[in-house]
């Protein structure tokens, strides 16, 4: 009952939804898509000049809840910055299916899914004491396959185990 009392182009009667787009990331990075969810990250930052601050009236830092949506008088313009879980689920999105660090029950899962202009990266990450060091690697195939290994031992699966010393993963593309 609560949309039919919302102004058209607010909220989820029409408004340009920030959190929603997080989700969308999530769901294109599943499916391998990483072109797309970066395309949707790029297009909901506030930085993103198609949505400038003097319109939208963000802060330049800040993601909002919602922008107002085309049905609406004031198009574009975002009324509750900071009221949002898009942080959130954007960090999600971004850490643990995009770079593909994921905390699972027995460690760490390492699965990226790294649009195809990123060479690699590397990302330190503490989970239950214990300190990973990690580098993907990408090869000039972009196959999206990678071989898992810690401290020197290839895995015969995408999950380091947690461990009481600090552990060097590298993550190669094949």
């Amino acid at each position: 009952g609560r949309m039919w009392r919302l102004e058209k182009g607010t909220f989820e009667n029409g408004a340009i939804y920030t959190h929603a787009a997080t989700f969308k990331m999530a769901g294109d990075l599943a499916i391998g898509r990483a072109a797309d969810a970066m395309d949707t990250f790029k297009k909901i930052l506030p930085t993103n000049p198609q949505n400038p601050v003097a319109v939208s009236t963000n802060e330049p830092y800040a993601f909002g809840n919602f922008c107002c949506g085309p049905e609406n008088k004031n198009f574009g313009v975002n009324l509750f910055s900071h009221f949002t879980g898009a942080y959130a689920w954007c960090f999600n999105a971004i850490v643990e299916k995009m770079i593909g660090v994921e905390p699972v029950y027995t460690g760490l899962k390492i699965e990226p899914c790294l649009p195809s202009e990123w060479d690699g990266l590397k990302v330190r990450r503490t989970f239950r004491n214990c300190v990973y060091n990690i580098e993907i690697s990408r090869s000039e195939s972009r196959s999206g396959k990678y071989e898992v290994y810690a401290n020197g031992i290839k895995l015969d699966s995408s999950i380091v185990p947690v461990s009481s010393t600090p552990v060097e993963v590298k993550v190669l593309e094949k």
